[in-house]
């Protein structure tokens, strides 16, 4: 196997910034997205939209989020178990990049898998919240304002589904998951 890409968000200081800008149209998108969908569901008044934010809440709010990330990489690791088993999944924090990571070193999938396993915790989790959403378990800031930092959150997942389904999609290729990127390899 050749090496086409390796990806180290770590230490490609121009792809890091480059993330970090499309967050920002990211997150405003979702937001907009996310909020449309709430208007769908339930047809909230401008007293559940708008409402003072409470010390107890936004500490919930912060809780909520953090449950989320962890949970976000739950997913990823179910997913590299399921198409490998017999895969050794390793959890971690870079704190250069300030994100909580899964990873399955050494093992390579296929382009659909690691599709899959970088789309699954947002489908997941969006399908999720909106559910906890319409049966009034999350109030409509909640909902916008999760579901929108999640999907920004999702960024890099984005990025690598970009490179494996466009970037590289007329290739035989395999990626490797790691602690700060991917590695794209032909597949002869």
């Amino acid at each position: 196997m050749e090496i086409l890409r390796e990806i180290n968000i770590t230490k490609d200081k121009k792809l890091a910034i480059w993330l970090n800008i499309i967050s920002l149209p990211t997150f405003f998108l979702f937001s907009y997205l996310f909020y449309l969908l709430g208007l769908k569901i339930q047809h909230p008044t401008i007293e559940n939209v708008i409402y003072t934010i409470h010390l107890g809440k936004l500490f919930l709010f912060v809780l909520a989020i953090l449950a989320v990330v962890i949970i976000h990489e739950l997913i990823h690791a179910f997913f590299f178990k399921l198409f490998k088993p017999k895969s050794k999944v390793k959890f971690g924090i870079n704190w250069k990049l300030g994100a909580a990571y899964a990873t399955c070193p050494k093992v390579t999938y296929d382009r659909w898998q690691m599709i899959v396993i970088s789309l699954a915790p947002f489908i997941i989790w969006s399908l999720t919240l909106t559910i906890l959403f319409d049966m009034n378990l999350l109030s409509f800031p909640a909902y916008v304002g999760i579901a929108s930092l999640h999907a920004t959150g999702c960024i890099g997942d984005f990025y690598y589904v970009y490179l494996l389904g466009i970037k590289y999609a007329r290739k035989k290729i395999l990626a490797e998951d790691t602690a700060v990127g991917l590695i794209i390899y032909s597949k002869n």
